[in-house]
């Protein structure tokens, strides 16, 4: 919440060729690969202190692009498909899944290190080729939302200087820790705790739809949560002791191809026949 928040206030630097949502896309992506390169190593070497570290920058990294990911819909597909654009993540997100289990029984050979280093190849080739596709329209669409707050800055900034009697100066020139502070320095810091708060909260009547939503998200979420233990179930109460992971990761296939059936046919219905 905090990342999408930040990126529907952000103002990019006047003479920026940057959209409000790739600067946090790519902060995402590097703390992501990096997150995920430590991972590799230190699971290579079993130092698990450091692993926790980098799993949790990795995660911070992959939650930050997942946030951008979702707030580019509304920002680029018209609302008659919003549903085939959600079912169409979806159907990627589970895809994806499918196609690394297979990959990592198959081609891998159940080696941990390749998998990772194969994770770190894709997710480097397709974060650059979804910055470099979308930075234009980024751009653009920025300026148009704050063509007229600009505006609007512009003619009192005017009015405040013939008023004083004061020269208007040229912009500092850009550097990387400008840019890099007015993404996530300068705002947290300015942010009050309320308006913190109101980021990670919402009213269920004036909201009603996105908290159903949410709950819905929540019921989820802990049920992927849950499969962290499910290999206990499947080698205790099952009494599958003959490779009991290969059983666990052949049912998250199954469970995969399942939501891949559904959610993009479901994406079409939404549009078709229902409001969301």
């Amino acid at each position: 919440p905090l990342i999408g928040a930040l990126s529907d206030q952000y103002v990019p630097p006047p003479s920026a060729m940057i959209g409000r949502r790739m600067p946090y896309l790519v902060i995402g992506t590097i703390c992501t690969l990096t997150g995920l390169m430590g991972q590799a190593l230190f699971s290579f070497e079993a130092i698990w202190i450091r692993y926790g570290a980098a799993f949790f920058l990795h995660m911070i990294g992959l939650n930050i692009v997942y946030s951008i990911m979702i707030a580019l819909i509304p920002d680029f597909v018209p609302d008659r498909q919003t549903g085939v654009a959600n079912g169409t993540l979806a159907f990627m997100l589970v895809t994806g899944s499918v196609f690394g289990f297979a990959l990592f029984h198959s081609v891998l050979e159940e080696k941990i290190f390749s998998m990772y280093m194969l994770y770190i190849a894709i997710y480097a080739f397709t974060s650059v080729l979804t910055i470099a596709v979308i930075n234009d329209d980024d751009v653009e669409h920025t300026k148009t939302l704050r063509q007229q707050q600009k505006k609007n800055e512009k003619e009192d900034k005017e009015f405040k200087q013939a008023e004083n009697g004061q020269e208007e100066h040229p912009p500092p020139p850009i550097v990387a820790w400008s840019v890099f502070s007015s993404l996530l320095v300068t705002p947290i810091r300015n942010m009050k705790w309320e308006e913190l708060i109101q980021h990670y909260s919402m009213d269920p009547q004036e909201h009603h739809d996105f908290f159903i939503v949410t709950l819905s998200r929540t019921c989820y979420y802990m049920g992927i949560s849950v499969q962290a233990f499910f290999l206990y179930f499947v080698q205790d109460i099952l009494r599958v002791h003959d490779n009991p992971e290969a059983a666990v990761s052949e049912l998250a296939i199954i469970s995969q191809c399942a939501g891949a059936l559904f959610c993009y046919p479901v994406g079409i219905i939404s549009d078709r026949y229902f409001e969301r």
